[in-house]
C-alpha cells in the first residue's frame, strides 16, 4: 500500500524507506524547512504552436524533457510535487529528513542544466536538413523556507500535499541565459 502511494513521486530508495517505517509519515501534515524547485521551459507557447499539427510530437517532446529531469531530482531524493505542462514542481525533506536538502535541490539544478544541453544536442543531431532545430531553454527556481506538508484532503480522497508558507519563486535562475 505504501509503495503504491508513492512509487509515482519518490525514488526507489525513497519509497522503500517509507514502506520500511511508515511511522515517519505523518497524517495530516507536520510543519518542516523544506527546498522547493520549480522548472519550466521558456516560451513553450511559441514551441506549441509550432506542433499544432502533430500534438503527439509535442506529447514526445515534453516526456523527452520532464524524463532526465525528474531524473535528476530523485537522483538527489527529491519528490515530485506535479507536472503542469511543460513545468516541474519538486521538493525535498519530506516525507524523508534530508538534512542536506537545499544542497541536494541545487545539485539536482545543476544536473537539469547539462541534461538540458544533451536534449538540445539530440534535437540538433536528429533535425531534419533545412529546418531550424528545436531549442529549449529552462528557468529553474528554488526556495527554502517553513510549510506544512502531508496527507491532506477529505475522508474519501486525500493526497500528500504541502501548504507553503513560503511564496512560490525564490531565485530564479535561467538557462540557457535569456539576453
Amino acid at each position: 500500500m505504501v509503495r503504491g502511494a508513492f512509487a509515482q513521486y519518490l525514488s526507489p530508495a525513497m519509497v522503500e524507506l517509507v514502506a520500511e517505517d511508515p511511522s515517519k509519515l505523518v497524517l495530516g501534515g507536520e510543519t518542516k524547512q523544506m527546498t522547493f524547485l520549480f522548472c519550466d521551459v521558456r516560451g513553450f507557447t511559441s514551441i506549441s504552436e509550432h506542433f499544432k499539427s502533430d500534438p503527439q510530437g509535442l506529447t514526445r517532446l515534453i516526456n523527452r524533457f520532464l524524463t532526465p529531469m525528474t531524473d535528476a531530482i530523485m537522483a538527489r531524493d527529491g519528490t515530485i510535487d506535479k507536472y503542469m505542462g511543460d513545468c516541474i514542481m519538486a521538493f525535498w525533506n519530506a516525507p524523508i529528513d534530508d538534512a542536506e536538502h537545499a544542497r541536494h535541490a541545487c545539485e539536482s539544478a545543476v544536473v537539469m542544466f547539462e541534461e538540458l544541453d544533451r536534449l538540445n544536442q539530440a534535437l540538433r543531431d536528429e533535425a531534419v536538413e533545412g529546418e531550424e532545430p528545436l531549442n529549449l531553454a529552462i528557468g529553474i527556481g528554488l526556495n527554502t523556507g517553513d510549510c506544512v506538508v502531508g496527507n491532506m484532503g477529505s475522508e474519501q480522497r486525500f493526497d500528500y500535499l504541502r501548504i507553503s508558507v513560503v511564496p512560490d519563486g525564490g531565485f530564479s535562475k535561467s538557462w540557457p541565459p535569456i539576453s
